[in-house]
């Protein structure tokens, strides 16, 4: 897990996410390069050094008064031809001392806004960069939320992660972004990194349903919360999209156009299934299943062979799949071997990706607002981070909406 795609200051790259077609996602973890220079008080003053030679650039009701002595903390970037740019060189420039250099980076509400300019201004001219992993060891903990996911290549992930990455900034936080690949060893050790490094929080759509990995972070002291999947047992910040409802307007949806054998595809989605076969039992139809190793594409291709495979009088009249990409590749298997959707059998899908309405039917689904799970994620992380032991866990839960499109249609006579 190398970093990748990042930008100047550690910042996600908003565009790394693989989109459709694209069957790769690159990850990248906590730990950062760089090293701290050691420019202490006292040694090698330059010109300039000491008070400030403008006063009053901070303001007293929360400074505590001046803060001189501070250290120095270079960046491994710097012009060409240079050395590291050192706050010290950002002081002499601003014309104020390193402490408020220091606040107007980590601390700026205490800093009035003419002095943030002036330093802002500095930081441009010089190129200075922060140097985290001081930050880091001198805090004990980094400015980074790690957020992980079971397949960073699905399009359904690309809104989350954005939109996290955009309230993340909000709180002075950056987002790194880790993928299991649906393998319950590497998100263990995705876990252990992230508490190695002591990250701000996490941010994760674990794998399995148990707290045992959770556990982990609480005995570490590190702020959790469950992304896109509801509360376990024990307690932890959660926001998801109601999967049940979203199951039971799907079912509905199939027991309205007449169908009467619907198959189930998808895994590690048990809401989702249950809200499907509440309406399906209720009107006397029957539900199957079809469980894949991933939710992708290929899976969805596969699931798709293996219905049309089956006898032409065991075939299901519709197809129920978890996820919008599985659905996809399931379109396309069946309209590859002849059949018609949904002429001879209606698919619905779930989540409704960009792509969902471009596939090659139209595919009806259950929208999720992913933007808007991703950004309520990191606040209420960020919350737990503020509110220390005081917090008390929450949940926020979103109600889905069916989206009607060309997949589905009337049972076929």
């Amino acid at each position: 897990m190398e970093p990748v795609d990042r930008l100047p200051g550690g910042r996600y790259r908003r565009d790394s996410i693989a989109r459709l077609g694209h069957c790769s996602a690159k990850v990248f973890g906590t730990g950062k390069g760089g090293h701290e220079q050691k420019q202490r008080n006292g040694r090698r003053r330059g010109p300039g050094t000491g008070p400030d030679r403008h006063g009053g650039d901070v303001h007293r009701s929360g400074s505590g008064g001046p803060m001189t002595g501070a250290r120095s903390e270079g960046s491994p970037a710097a012009p060409s031809g240079r050395g590291p740019v050192s706050m010290r060189q950002v002081a002499e420039l601003a014309g104020v001392s390193v402490a408020t250099v220091s606040n107007a980076i980590n601390r700026p509400d205490i800093v009035t806004p003419k002095v943030r300019h002036r330093v802002k201004k500095a930081i441009r001219e010089l190129g200075y960069v922060r140097n985290e992993s001081a930050r880091t060891l001198r805090t004990g903990r980094s400015d980074e939320i790690g957020l992980v996911v079971p397949d960073a290549s699905s399009p359904f992930w690309g809104p989350v992660v954005d939109a996290a990455d955009t309230a993340a900034n909000d709180v002075d936080a950056v987002i790194s972004l880790f993928s299991s690949h649906g393998d319950r060893v590497r998100e263990q050790h995705i876990f252990q990194r992230l508490i190695n490094h002591r990250v701000r929080g996490v941010l994760a759509a674990p794998l399995d349903r148990d707290t045992t990995a959770l556990d982990l972070f609480r005995t570490a002291g590190i702020p959790f919360a469950l992304l896109a999947q509801g509360g376990r047992e024990g307690g932890f910040c959660c926001v998801y999209n109601d999967d049940r409802v979203g199951g039971r307007l799907v079912g509905e949806h199939l027991m309205e156009l007449g169908h009467r054998t619907v198959t189930f595809v998808g895994t590690r989605f048990p809401e989702r299934l249950e809200g499907i076969s509440g309406p399906v039992r209720a009107a006397g139809a029957t539900i199957s299943e079809i469980n894949p190793d991933q939710m992708t594409f290929d899976e969805g291709y596969r699931a798709g062979l293996r219905i049309l495979d089956a006898p032409v009088a065991d075939r299901p009249t519709s197809v129920a799949c978890a996820t919008d990409i599985v659905a996809i590749g399931l379109l396309l298997a069946l309209t590859e071997r002849g059949l018609r959707v949904p002429e001879d059998i209606s698919v619905t899908g779930y989540d409704d990706i960009e792509v969902a309405q471009a596939a090659i039917v139209p595919l009806t689904t259950v929208r999720q607002p992913t933007g808007e799970i991703g950004s309520r994620a990191v606040r209420l992380l960020n919350d737990e981070i503020v509110e220390g032991v005081d917090h008390h866990h929450s949940a926020v839960v979103f109600h889905p909406a069916l989206v009607v499109r060309r997949s589905t249609g009337k049972v076929p006579r």
